[in-house]
């Protein structure tokens, strides 16, 4: 056995055994593995569905804040059928040919006869539903999320990029550090005491169970479907330097929160016990293919040293990454652009920085873990953020946290004398591992396999500064409507067709809720880009086509809050039949269905007060990530493709998005009546 002492550079140079036991993944192999994450039906394999047919409605062992106003909050219901595949027909029309079509219409009518499987299904899933105070978070925890096989990085996790930092020191690095962790220990303190403001829509109040999902929360790899542990009373978070990990406590022994003077005393204390040394990256483990870091966890777990390290890992309210300097970007893009539509320097920081957040840009890939729920990422050149690993909580709870900790940063730099006056009152603890040949290998494999995934993800990100959510509502269309036909637009401009594309709606309105399927991609949708792409036809035409798609995107987005898509409850009908072990109807096998859950476009939109944005990777291998922030001015954008897609081109789709929202400004300022 070798202490964890040995440079990085000595790790890589060591032996590479072949060993096909944990070579389970290919990273090129992402045309079948990355289409899995959003498609929430095709990705249900036999397999799988072996594991799911067992499921029944739980009690849920997650620990719940209470709910203000809990006992007003509905379950979630169970649509009609007939108003689904209404929907779901509309939803396909213009992805399909006339004959595709009338194909894909034949077999739904097959289905949603009287004599049919959907009315036999649709009884059984009701019946379900009846027993349960949610029907599908427990399915859609373990289907969409623990039984995903491929790295949670880029494919699952997502990154949220925090306004881009100056840093003229490390310093200033330590100081953000520290302010940043007295901050979330202050949002976790609001949880603890429910003192948390109540979110709602309008005067309606929404779940908040997800809230206490974020603390003390760990996903650990299991074979064939991971499991989640909860440790939210937990009293240490872990710093990650340079590749060592070191416990910290949140509290001291009168349990309050550390103050930030205290947090940065810790922090260059941990800095100067690992100057001139490098550990080897043990977090690198956490980027690998489910299944593999699986099968390494147990036998890495069974060293009694590893196992209490892991344990500290695990346990940790959250884990806070201070990075290095970051290499440079290998072929760096982002020359083009439009004039005065965006900063090209903050556009190329705010690229960095996301690719920071998602895979750490090797520099720093293996100082994570990314098992945590909530990793906090402080990077040298003023990049910072959270990668969050996405099954207990959707994107409101983090966005919520990150506004709290931004905003309250001046508060805590008040705060921060002196860090070299007094001695030190608690010590952080570096966290042993032992490392064998086995695991030099896997390490050295995870190296490998990451790296092939990091060249593959290429990003363009930027901030459309020319207008925003204020201009939008001047002309009475809804802001997110308006962006998404953009997106839409755009894509329909670059390859020539419509793109089937994916919006989270979030259905916390009932217990336990998750998220729904905005289907943005509209017959109505299709007839604005055509008229928008033609110089023939009138600004007056194109304003007319533009406000019809507008409204009918709001009227879906609408439904789909209200738990009224189309995805959630086919998904539904599909387990209810694996769960009674019924043959699974040609609904899902039919072109139709599989054309229109290939989300090429997989958008989703996470508000915050500041220039911040969330990042994620496409979820097939030809699509595209588009995750925007709107604010009142503008809005910044993060978007994301795979290299190895000949079809598409980040900086090509986001040159398409800037031109399609300027000719839409144009449009809307000529026709509509605006109230500014």
């Amino acid at each position: 056995m070798r202490r964890a002492l040995l440079s990085y550079r000595s790790l890589v140079s060591l032996s590479r055994k072949s060993t096909s036991e944990y070579l389970l993944y290919n990273p090129r192999s992402h045309i079948e593995t990355n289409t899995l994450f959003f498609n929430e039906i095709n990705f249900l394999n036999e397999r799988r569905f072996s594991y799911a047919a067992k499921l029944k409605c739980e009690t849920s062992t997650i620990p719940i804040i209470q709910n203000q106003d809990v006992e007003i909050l509905p379950h979630l219901p169970v649509p009609q059928l007939n108003n689904t595949l209404s929907k779901y027909l509309r939803s396909v029309k213009p992805l399909l040919t006339e004959s595709e079509f009338e194909k894909t219409l034949s077999v739904v009518k097959s289905f949603g006869a009287d004599n049919g499987i959907g009315p036999k299904l649709q009884r059984l899933l009701e019946a379900r539903a009846k027993t349960c105070d949610n029907w599908l978070s427990d399915w859609w925890l373990r289907s969409a999320y623990l039984e995903y096989r491929s790295p949670v990085l880029i494919f699952s996790s997502p990154g949220f990029v925090f306004p881009i930092q100056n840093f003229s020191s490390p310093e200033d690095q330590y100081r953000c550090a520290a302010k940043l962790i007295y901050g979330a220990l202050q949002f976790k303190n609001s949880l603890d005491t429910k003192t948390i403001k109540l979110d709602r829509t309008g005067k309606n109040p929404l779940d908040m169970s997800q809230y206490n999902n974020v603390f003390g929360t760990n996903r650990t790899p299991r074979k064939s479907c991971d499991e989640l542990k909860y440790h939210p009373n937990s009293q240490h978070f872990v710093i990650a330097y340079k590749n060592y990990f070191f416990k910290v406590p949140a509290y001291s022994n009168d349990h309050k929160i550390l103050e930030p003077n205290e947090i940065l005393k810790q922090i260059k204390y941990l800095v100067g016990k690992t100057s001139g040394l490098s550990g080897i990256p043990v977090g690198l483990l956490t980027s690998e293919h489910r299944d593999t870091w699986s099968n390494v966890y147990q036998f890495f777990g069974k060293d009694k040293v590893n196992a209490s390290s892991l344990k500290v890992l695990e346990e940790a309210l959250f884990l806070v990454s201070i990075d290095r300097t970051n290499r440079p970007l290998k072929n760096p893009k982002g020359t083009t652009t439009i004039t005065d539509v965006e900063d090209l320097s903050l556009s190329e920081k705010q690229t960095i920085s996301a690719l920071q957040m998602l895979h750490g840009n090797r520099t720093n890939s293996g100082n994570r873990w990314n098992d945590k729920t909530i990793q906090f990422i402080i990077g040298s050149d003023g990049e910072w953020g959270i990668t969050y690993e996405h099954s207990p909580a959707d994107g409101t709870p983090v966005a919520n946290l990150m506004d709290f900790c931004v905003n309250n940063m001046s508060t805590s730099d008040s705060l921060l004398t002196d860090f070299s006056q007094g001695p030190l009152a608690y010590t952080p603890t570096r966290l042993e591992f032992n490392i064998d040949q086995q695991a030099v290998d896997a390490i050295a494999i995870a190296n490998d396999n990451l790296g092939k995934l990091i060249d593959d993800l290429d990003m363009a990100c930027f901030t459309f500064k020319k207008y925003g959510v204020s201009f939008i509502k001047s002309c009475s269309f809804s802001p997110d409507s308006f962006i998404q036909m953009a997106i839409q637009s755009a894509f329909h401009r670059v390859h020539g067709i419509p793109g089937a594309h994916y919006e989270s709606a979030s259905t916390r309105i009932y217990l336990n809720g998750r998220t729904e399927t905005i289907r943005s991609c509209s017959s109505e949708a299709l007839k604005f880009s055509d008229s928008l792409n033609s110089s023939a036809i009138s600004s007056r035409v194109k304003y007319e086509t533009m406000k019809e798609a507008i409204e009918g995107h709001k009227n879906y987005a609408t439904e789909a809050v209200r738990g009224y898509g189309v995805d959630r409850h086919l998904l539904g009908l599909k387990l209810i039949a694996k769960d009674n072990r019924m043959e699974i109807p040609e609904l899902f096998t039919d072109l139709g269905y599989t054309k229109s859950t290939h989300f090429r476009l997989s958008t989703s939109q996470i508000s915050s007060v500041n220039q911040a944005f969330v990042c994620y990777g496409p979820v097939v291998p030809n699509g595209y990530g588009c995750c925007y922030n709107p604010r009142s001015h503008d809005i910044s954008f993060g978007l994301s493709v795979f290299n190895s897609s000949k079809e598409t081109n980040a900086e090509q789709f986001k040159i398409s998005l800037q031109e399609v929202l300027l000719e839409m400004q144009k449009v809307a300022a000529q026709n509509s009546p605006s109230k500014l």
